[in-house]
């Protein structure tokens, strides 16, 4: 088999998988999130949340000790905001999930070649 029939068979191994056809939908979208202006405008939102609660934050350290934030509190606002800014300034990240499905069905036409 060439190079070009197993792209065949791995383009219709694609097709006809719904879970992959459902990536690529998604990754396109995903893909021109980021030119949108309600996307831009949600990662100022989060951007501008941080900013606020980091300032609360820092305002009741400054004040008594029974009022300072606990570990547990700056870590999960730490956690939650960089996980929430990475997601909102990489959207083209579902590209990867595409590259993988092409590389699973890549790897699934090798299988079936040596089992024949």
């Amino acid at each position: 088999m060439d190079e070009v029939e197993r792209a065949d068979r791995i383009l219709a191994r694609l097709a006809d998988d719904p879970k992959i056809q459902k990536v690529v939908s998604e990754a396109h979208l995903f893909s021109e999130l980021r030119e949108q202006p309600g996307w831009q405008r949600l990662y100022e939102r989060v951007a501008a949340d941080k900013s606020k609660v980091m300032r609360q934050m820092a305002a009741r350290l400054m004040g008594p000790k029974s009022r300072w934030p606990t570990p547990e509190e700056i870590a999960y606002h730490r956690g939650f905001y960089q996980g929430a800014t990475f997601v909102l300034a990489h959207p083209e990240h579902a590209e990867r999930n595409l590259q993988k499905a092409a590389d699973a069905a890549w790897l699934m036409t090798l299988e079936e070649d040596d089992a024949a």
